[in-house]
C-alpha cells in the first residue's frame, strides 16, 4: 500500500544514513519544544499513544497527557532549560529503532541534571505537518536521571 506516494519501508532492513539523521532532526525538534514549553509540538515528536517516563514516576501516555505535563510546568517558565542531547547510539531495523542518548539539562548554564535517555521510535508511515513525509516518533522515552 501506498501513502501520499510514498513506497512501504521493507520490513527488517537496517537503518539507512537518513534514518539517523532524520531521528536526530526529531530529537532537535523535541528539545527545542520542551525549553520553549511548546506543548502541542513537544506532544507532536511521539507516537499517538507515545509515553513518556521518568524513571521512578508514573508513565505519562498518549497525546492529551503529554500535553498536560508540558503545559503545567507553564510556557514562560523562568528561568528556561536547555537540553543537551551527546553520545547518540542507533539500533533498529524496517520501522522500529532504539536511541540511546545521554543528556545535559542547563538552567542559567549550570548544570541541572544529567542523565540517559533510551528510547524507542517507530517510522509512523505518516506525513508530519513540516514536510508531508513519514516520520520517525517516539513511542517511549525514558529519561534515567545520574545527578
Amino acid at each position: 500500500m501506498t501513502i501520499l506516494g510514498q513506497e512501504p519501508r521493507e520490513q527488517h532492513m537496517a537503518l539507512t544514513a537518513e534514518d539517523r539523521l532524520e531521528m536526530t532532526d526529531l530529537l532537535g525538534r523535541y528539545n527545542q519544544a520542551i525549553d520553549n514549553r511548546k506543548a502541542e509540538a513537544w506532544a507532536d515528536t511521539f507516537t499517538s499513544d507515545g509515553v513518556f517516563v521518568v524513571e521512578g514516576s508514573e508513565p505519562i501516555a498518549g497525546r492529551d497527557a503529554l500535553i498536560a505535563m508540558v503545559e503545567a510546568m507553564g510556557e514562560n517558565s523562568t528561568p528556561p532549560t536547555k537540553h543537551w542531547v551527546s553520545n547518540l547510539r542507533f539500533d533498529g531495523d524496517g520501522d522500529n529503532a532504539t536511541m540511546l542518548a545521554d543528556i545535559v539539562i542547563l538552567q542559567q548554564n549550570r548544570v541541572l541534571l544529567s542523565g540517559r535517555y533510551v528510547n524507542t521510535l517507530q517510522h509512523t508511515n505518516l506525513p508530519t505537518e513540516a514536510d508531508h513525509a513519514p516520520a520517525w516518533k517516539f513511542s517511549k522515552r525514558l529519561f534515567i536521571n545520574e545527578g
